[in-house]
């Protein structure tokens, strides 16, 4: 009886799958809202999606709260689901390959992402729409966060938040050392600083590093490369430019810190299981680029470090640049209902909308009215990273292979040089060489897809 009747529910399901087969495909909210309208009526609805940045139930309660008062002001609903990181990557790769993507959505890699869809689907240049629902938009944000939504003479959408490596230091142990902070500016200047922050034991034994590297040991390659006057690629974002000189001064700086000076713990490029942040809250490490994994790691295991942990403007050497980038809203090539679609992200874009979006989600905001709220100046972590701001640069994947060049694994072109001349398994010409080679060969193999 059980297998009859599963069979008639079987064959009701199939029937309905071929009724609507021809329909869009339709996504509920996790929050219990209605699916978005499709048709053409009177009932105007809005579909929206947006990665977790906290807690799901602050997060799903602004999210209810900036959706009601909008639907107050313009009768038009928003339905929204929060994706789980571990679902979004996947999820957004798909839209930009086959469609099926929501009306707006919480975006990244607009380089990346525009030039797999193609045109067709995914995210969508939103240029002409903006100059007439947001036409303040390049007087309100800053100028390096919209790098991040720029692409080949298009717009992408609106940045919400926005993330920069700049240096991170214990200012407890620079005064137990007599340093200034205001003398550390170039990378001779580190050198000298990381010196004297290293503690060994009576046998010799490190017990603290004047400084660590990111985490992602691909991105730590990032801003060493910009401030030894160096690129990825090259201007049409089509050949690889990295065994240069620039290159080779970035990279030998690296190895030298680790290697010549033992002022930086090769355990990091050694060992995968090394947690450079709980060594940071250890106390054994003085100085680090300030990646934004720190912040909330701080506040949930190590809240006493706020009182001594300081963000700054990044070093100099050629250039003063840090590694930055920005996440954005914008429309996809599925958007049903572009004008309520832009009314929504125009709601989304006021200072004071962008203010509670970045305050709640514990995210520093791109929007200068934003800002301007004492919260983010009085913070410990973000009145740091709005002074790093104007040296903010963006990478954005200006190439469809950047992703897998840059994957912080092994096998990827740059996580593999990292570890490899640090470690000594190869000189920093043949890395850079090796490194260069498999970039272009990655880059020309997408440029045939």
């Amino acid at each position: 009886m059980q297998r009859r009747l599963f069979a008639i529910v079987l064959l009701f399901c199939v029937a309905a799958i071929l009724v609507v087969g021809c329909a869009p495909a339709i996504v509920t909210s996790e929050t219990g809202a209605q699916p978005a309208s499709v048709g053409s009526g009177e009932k105007r609805e809005v579909f929206f999606t947006m990665q977790n940045y906290a807690d799901f139930q602050t997060q799903d309660t602004l999210l209810r709260e900036l959706a009601d008062e909008f639907k107050a002001e313009t009768g038009i609903t928003v339905n929204y689901e929060i994706l789980n990181w571990s679902q979004a990557r996947e999820k957004i790769n798909l839209w930009h390959v086959s469609g099926g993507a929501p009306d707006v959505a919480d975006l990244f890699w607009a380089y990346t992402y525009s030039d797999i869809g193609g045109g067709k689907y995914g995210t969508r240049p939103i240029e002409d729409l903006v100059a007439e629902y947001i036409p303040d938009l390049e007087d309100r944000f800053f100028a390096s966060s919209l790098a991040d939504v720029k692409y080949k003479g298009h717009l992408y959408g609106v940045p919400w938040r926005i993330g920069i490596y700049p240096l991170l230091y214990r200012a407890d142990f620079f005064e137990e050392a007599g340093l200034d902070p205001e003398g550390l500016q170039t990378w001779d200047d580190l050198v000298e600083y990381a010196k004297a922050l290293t503690i060994r034991d009576e046998n010799g034994n490190v017990t603290r590093y004047g400084m660590a590297f990111l985490p992602d040991l691909a991105q730590a390659f990032y801003s060493w490369l910009w401030q030894a006057g160096g690129s990825f690629m090259d201007e049409t974002y089509t050949q690889a430019t990295i065994d240069t000189p620039a290159g080779r001064e970035a990279l030998q700086f690296i190895y030298d810190l680790v290697n010549v000076h033992q002022v930086a713990p090769i355990a990091q490029f050694q060992d995968p299981s090394f947690d450079v942040a709980a060594e940071l809250a250890a106390g054994h490490i003085a100085m680090m680029p300030a990646a934004n994994t720190l912040r909330p790691f701080i506040e949930a295991n190590a809240p006493q470090l706020k009182e001594v942990i300081r963000v700054r403007e990044p070093l100099r050497n050629k250039t003063q640049d840090a590694f930055q980038g920005a996440g954005y809203f914008g429309l996809t090539y599925d958007t049903r209902d572009v004008d309520a679609a832009m009314q929504w992200l125009a709601f989304l874009a006021r200072d004071e909308n962008m203010a509670r979006l970045a305050i709640q989600l514990g995210q520093l905001s791109p929007n200068k009215g934003a800002l301007e709220d004492p919260y983010f100046a009085d913070d410990w972590w973000f009145s740091g990273q709005i002074k790093a701001l104007p040296y903010g640069r963006t990478t954005q994947h200006p190439n469809p292979a950047w992703g897998s060049i840059t994957n912080p694994q092994p096998g990827s072109p740059i996580y593999d040089m990292m570890i490899e001349v640090v470690t000594g398994e190869k000189s920093v010409e043949e890395a850079l060489q090796e490194t260069n080679q498999k970039m272009q060969q990655m880059m020309d193999e997408m440029a045939r897809q």
